[in-house]
């Protein structure tokens, strides 16, 4: 029985797309080169005996199915042969489905392979990655991939790879191995890990790439055109023959326990917490979760870093349970302005934890919207109030791969303070612009309104993206009004206008080693709201590139004027005066392959810089001494004279790794830089003793540099178990 075989169905054609104000394109979505796409389809079987999970591909099952083979390249020829053949055949039983992978090397003893870690970074090593379009949408997927050596990674895309939420944690589980022939992998995925339509008949969105990583050599079973790619996902083909999964009631829960000790300024404490997650599926396609007493013990520290800006920095939130659904939350431009910011939740303004009482979240499908909802109260700490945290989000599907939204936000304390916020936004994607040319266009408005200021103000911005292989060009404009301030979000600099673009030309000449060049010019212009010039910078980048064997390189040159409304103490003693200057940055930067043993990452900007003159040196580094043990650091150092005064900052921090195995893990990850005068160290061992369970060991210690001998400030000794429970 013949079990893959390829579709005629043609895509539908949209209508006109408008590009800026003037360029208008007839765009015939499905073509490629003229000629129809035929979207590939793999058939899934039903077996009664399911294979074991050992990375071995001698189940009897496997025989049963004709594999999913015909790879292409992406890089380094688009549209050519796979030089190392892939196949990949998947069964399913009344719980789990099934993926087995057989990835053919003619040459095994080279393949890449030092990741052991769970939710490691992959992209060093050969792997096998997948992407499950459940709801069968073609814009959201579930996306899973392994190494030769049995790593996973998991996460969540949303919107045509508009967010990866690489901090989704599914339950599922793989083995992998290396023999004569290549690696083979085994995949198991319960159903219930999932979330699909309920239907008798399914037909999902699916596709896999594999990275031959010594060759640089990526490969795609579909949407292998340089412009698509695993995360386009409207380019999948289709996996057919699922019939009659389970559905129902879904219902996970999460204990954990916490226990340990804390020590401060010579006060010894003991820790004792428990609570939980709860996970409910509300029919297949939406979760509802709860929270419990929350706690985030396993979470490592944030890095310091000293503020050589004026502004206030951006953290990245690091607690899962925030993590999860991020990317359904998402609003505006994370980096400047943004109404959902969830450090603002159970976290103060100098990054210290304020305890979570509970809360609820709900996120998923009704139809063709996409609902997030969500609750969170936090405890008195301090001058800090009881707080509770809304936020209500939804996205409706339109066109092939759009949407479009709004989001309600509110913040409301025990003492009477509040905070509301509101937006609407639009994406419009097309991966068919010209033929097979991607292009975004995007844009949202959003307004505030708080106790403190109930006139409130509002923000705006829109850009269009063409982010294509050999062109890539990119147009935003953006408002921040003075008053602006979302109670649950993040803003930057509020009372600008911005507008900034980048012209960037990556011609591949495959001459000398090369495998492209890359030529760009950028420019950010900067006003308030009156019009005057606040700040203007362009960057010239007259010579950069990538190497056939992975070694990256940049030189940039970056001329920039930056107006100071006041006195500016950028660091120590050296303060620039208030008015107008205007100088030119020249930059560096150099990367080694990801591949290779000992990998590191150079940068050094010099130049003119207020007054004065500026050197910054940044380094990167790893080692690998084996799969199991590998040393991570870097470096940062600022060096300034200016006005007969001058500073030097130094930042630096290395963390020692050993996997023992998928299942345990050992970090140790220390910093320091001589603003704190402070030196961290964390040791986490992470074991997980069963599918979706987790024990974590921690022990957080904090030391004053400033004097000798060094003093302690803090030491945290912690244990955390949670254990998962289906029901």
């Amino acid at each position: 029985m013949k079990q893959i075989s390829l579709s005629t169905r043609i895509l539908k054609t949209p209508a006109v797309v408008l590009v800026g104000t003037a360029c208008l394109g007839f765009v015939t979505a499905g073509s490629l080169n003229g000629s129809p796409l035929q979207r590939r389809v793999v058939r899934a079987v039903r077996v009664e005996q399911s294979p074991r999970i050992d990375g071995f591909l001698n189940d009897e099952c496997w025989r049963l199915v004709d594999p999913a083979k015909g790879f292409l390249q992406r890089e380094p020829e688009e549209g050519a042969p796979a030089t190392e053949e892939t196949e990949v055949r998947i069964v399913y039983d009344r719980t789990n489905l099934y993926f087995g992978i057989r990835c053919y090397d003619s040459n095994p003893q080279k393949i890449v392979a030092t990741q052991l870690a769970r939710d490691g970074d992959l992209d060093g090593d050969d792997h096998f990655s997948l992407v499950l379009d459940t709801y069968h949408d073609r814009r959201n997927a579930f996306y899973f991939s392994v190494n030769p050596l049995g790593a996973r990674l998991d996460g969540y895309l949303t919107d045509e790879s508009e967010r990866f939420d690489m901090n989704w944690n599914g339950v599922w589980d793989c083995r992998a191995r290396i023999d004569s022939a290549g690696w083979t992998a085994e995949i198991v995925i319960p159903f219930r890990t999932l979330r699909y339509p309920k239907s008798a008949v399914q037909t999902w969105g699916i596709n896999f790439l594999r990275l031959i990583r010594r060759k640089n050599e990526e490969v795609l079973w579909s949407a292998w055109r340089r412009n698509h790619g695993l995360w386009r996902i409207s380019e999948a083909g289709n996996l057919v023959g699922l019939r009659d999964l389970p559905g129902g009631s879904r219902v996970q829960l999460l204990p954990y326990v916490t226990t340990g000790v804390q020590g401060q300024n010579g006060e010894t404490s003991h820790i004792a917490r428990t609570g939980g997650d709860v996970k409910i599926g509300l029919g297949p396609t939406l979760t509802l979760d709860l929270t419990a007493h929350t706690d985030f013990a396993q979470v490592e520290v944030d890095r310091a870093r000293i503020n050589l800006t004026r502004f206030s920095l951006y953290y990245p939130e690091k607690r899962e349970f925030f993590l999860e659904g991020a990317g359904t939350f998402s609003f505006g431009s994370p980096y400047s302005s943004s109404l959902f910011y969830s450090r603002r939740i159970g976290l103060s303004e100098k990054r210290e934890p304020i305890p979570v009482i509970g809360g609820a979240r709900v996120t998923g499908r009704a139809g063709k919207y996409r609902l997030g909802l969500l609750s969170i109260a936090t405890d008195r700490k301090g001058s800090t109030p009881r707080t509770i945290f809304n936020v209500v989000r939804v996205k409706r599907d339109v066109l092939k791969s759009s949407y479009v939204g709004f989001i309600l936000t509110d913040r409301e304390d025990e003492k009477g303070g509040w905070n509301h916020a509101g937006g609407a936004d639009f994406t419009y994607q097309t991966s068919h612009f010209l033929g097979n040319r991607t292009l975004v266009a995007s844009g949202y408005v959003a307004g505030t309104r708080s106790n403190e200021d109930r006139r409130g103000d509002w923000s705006g911005r829109f850009y269009v993206d063409y982010p294509n292989d050999r062109l890539d060009i990119f147009f935003t404009h953006m408002v921040i009004g003075e008053r602006f301030e979302p109670g649950v979000g993040y803003v930057r600099r509020p009372g600008i206008r911005r507008t900034y673009a980048h012209f960037k030309w990556m011609p591949r000449p495959h001459r000398f080693g090369v495998r492209h060049l890359e030529f760009k010019a950028e420019g950010d212009y900067l006003t308030d709201l009156s019009g005057r010039m606040l700040e203007r910078s362009f960057e010239f980048r007259p010579f950069g590139g990538q190497m056939e064997s992975g070694e990256r390189w940049e030189f940039n040159i970056q001329p920039e004027y930056i107006y100071l409304d006041e006195d500016w103490n950028v660091f120590g003693d050296v303060v620039f005066r208030q008015g107008g200057y205007t100088f030119t940055h020249y930059e560096i930067q150099f990367e080694t392959a990801e591949k290779r043993r000992w990998w590191t990452g150079l940068f050094y900007n010099w130049g003119p810089y207020y007054t004065g003159w500026r050197h910054v040196v940044e380094s990167e580094w790893l080692f690998r001494f084996s799969r199991h043990l590998a040393v991570r650091g870097d470096y940062t150092f600022h060096r300034v004279k200016a006005s007969g005064s001058s500073f030097r900052t130094h930042e630096v921090s290395g963390r020692i790794i050993l996997n023992v195995s998928p299942w345990l893990s050992n970090q140790l990850f220390v910093q320091w830089n001589n603003e704190d005068k402070e030196l961290i160290a964390n040791y986490r061992l992470h074991w997980i003793p069963k599918l979706g369970s987790h024990f974590y060991f921690v022990i957080s210690q904090a030391w004053s540099t400033a004097d000798i001998p060094w003093r302690s400030r803090q030491t945290t000794l912690a244990t955390k178990f949670v254990y998962l429970i289906w029901l």
